[in-house]
């Protein structure tokens, strides 16, 4: 299996108004509310790549790709 491209990537964090000024000032995301206690930004035509979640642990991190499978 080889990573083919990034899928998605969250981070826990109640640090949400410093994220939403690092996502958008700084690298140039799209901030996407999913609710009064979530996080989302967007930098393509996926509905979401990076979240915010302060439900989670602080510093805790998930990711997902998109894997291409080697046929032998």
């Amino acid at each position: 299996m080889a990573l083919q491209a990034l899928g998605y990537a969250g981070f826990g964090s109640a640090a949400l108004e410093d994220w939403r000024q690092f996502g958008t000032g700084l690298v140039g995301l799209q901030a996407i509310e999913r609710s009064d206690s979530l996080l989302a930004f967007r930098m393509d035509d996926r509905k979401q790549r990076i979240v915010i979640d302060p439900a989670l642990p602080e510093g805790s991190r998930f990711w997902a790709g998109k894997l291409r499978m080697r046929r032998r």
